[in-house]
This record gives C-alpha cells, structure tokens and sequence, in this order.
C-alpha cells in the first residue's frame, strides 16, 4: 500500500499543476483581453481626435470669413453713410444754384443706382452672414456629437480597466490558493469578487469558492450569507433559506446584531416564497425559523 503522505504529496502535486493550467490559461485570457481592448480603444481615440481636429480646422475657417464678412459690412455701411451724406449736399447744390439743376440731377441719379446697388450687396452680405451662422452651427453640432462620443469612449475604457482590474483580484487569489490551498479567507475573497462580473458561466465556480471556505471554516457566518444568496438568485430558495439561517445563527453568536438582522430579513422573506409551494406536511417550517428568531 502507498503511504498516506505520499498519496496527499501525489495529489497536492497533480493538483498545483492543474492550477498551473488554469492559471496560464486565465493569463493568455487576460493578456488577449487586454490587448484586443486596448487596440480597440486606440484606434477609436485616434479616430475620434482626428475628427475633432479637422472640425477645429473648418470652425477656424469659418470664424475668419465671419470676420472678413462683418469688416465688409461695415465698410459697405459706413459708404451707405457718405453716400446719404452726398445725396444731401447735392439737394443743397439744387437749391443754391439752378443753373447746374441738370448735372445734379444726373449725379443724384448715378448716387441713388450706386446706394440701391450697395444695398443689393449688403442684402447678399446679410444672407451670406445667415449661412454661414448656420453652418456654423451644424459644425458646433458635429463637434458636441464628437466629444460625446469621446466620452462614451472613455466610460468603456473606464470599464474595461475596472473589468481587468478585477480578472488580476481573481488571479491574485488563485495563485494565493494554489500556494496555501487551506486558507478560507481566499476562497471567499475569490467568491465575492467573481461574483461581480456577474456571468452564468461563474456561477458554479462562485458557489464552489463559497463552499470550500465553508468546509475549511465552518463558522465562516459571511461565507454562508454569500452562498445564500447567490443560491437564492439561482432559483434555489430553500438551499438559500438554509444557508440564511445558518449565517443568522453564527452572527448572533458573534454579536454582530446588524449582520444578524439582514441574514434574518432575508432568510425570512425567502421562506414565505418557498412556503407558498410546499405541501401541508412541510408547512411546519415557520416553526424552524420562530424558534430560530425569536
């Protein structure tokens, strides 16, 4: 027979080279991950800084016609003012001599066909200032979309962070169990935060982590509320209510009177969900949860 050390020394090998696996395989993971986001992420900032950059380019342009535009105005409105003030002092000519009434009549004409055409073209001004506003606008419009967008990218980036951030915790704990396989405190760590990526395909290993550090320590009074709950959103209400009680039971022991209440209020409502589809013969569980609150 092979002795009893050799055959725990045997399987704590084969089990670190297991973990081994996983952990290179989780590495690989992580590492692709991470380089498809980051890639991703680039390409889109440098997109995104591109765009802004060339909409920058057109709404300097477009500021400097806007400048030009009004410098013209104003030319053409300061000649509307000395032409008005040529009209006047030619009516004044009129009247002081009669004699010269032909001449200034026809430069009074030429000075009415000069302003009607300097009104034209302040006309066309007034409309090509409105387009450009307009357009304007549109660019200002284009830009907000733009900077949105660049938000949105780094809310995505903030996730992905936060996402590899916690793929690292759980890597961390994994290696810690793979070197001191008897530690509770780990097992739970690695529970609680795998269990916020929230993906079906944890929910097993979550449950798992919960129950190894139960094992290891069976007055882990946390390890039983998180395996509850989690039961709990796995549809299995009356694991869920057993485990409730439990951890109930160990923070009362411990004194931790607000663990304790939540544990109970839980573990209560969860009851009266599961009491509503057991039979007359099981309806006696009420009694269990009295006598263990009180």
């Amino acid at each position: 027979m092979i002795p009893l050390s050799l055959t725990a020394t045997i399987n704590l090998a084969n089990r670190r080279r297991q973990t081994g696996k996983m952990l290179e395989q989780q590495r690989v993971e992580v590492s692709l991950l991470i380089q498809q986001n980051t890639d991703s992420m680039r390409n889109e900032l440098s997109e995104a800084q591109q765009n802004n950059e060339q909409l920058q380019l057109k709404l300097d342009e477009l500021h400097e016609q806007d400048t030009q535009a009004s410098e013209a105005l104003q030319g053409l409105t300061t000649r509307t003012t000395q032409m008005g003030e040529e009209i006047s002092s030619l009516n004044q000519l009129q009247d002081q001599n009669h004699s010269s009434l032909a001449a200034l009549s026809e430069q009074q004409r030429s000075a009415v066909t000069q302003f009607d055409d300097l009104s034209s073209k302040m006309e066309d001004l007034h409309n090509a200032i409105a387009l450009l506003q307009s357009t304007t606008l549109d660019l200002s419009n284009q830009v907000e979309t733009q900077q949105n967008q660049s938000q949105l990218i780094a809310a995505q980036t903030k996730g992905v962070q936060e996402l590899l951030e916690t793929l690292r915790a759980i890597d961390t704990l994994t290696q810690a169990i793979s070197d001191e396989p008897n530690v509770a405190e780990s097992f739970y760590q690695r529970g609680v935060i795998r269990k916020r990526l929230q993906r079906n395909e944890d929910q097993e290993t979550v449950m798992n982590d919960f129950s190894r550090a139960i094992q290891l320590k069976p007055s882990y009074a946390e390890a039983y509320f998180e395996r509850g709950i989690m039961a709990s959103e796995l549809g299995q209400k009356q694991r869920a209510v057993d485990d409730l009680h439990v951890a109930a039971k160990l923070f009362f022991e411990a004194g931790q009177l607000d663990q304790y209440e939540k544990a109970r209020e839980v573990s209560l409502n969860l009851h009266d969900l599961v009491s509503e589809t057991m039979s007359n013969e099981e309806s006696d569980d009420p009694m269990l949860v009295e006598n263990l609150f009180g």
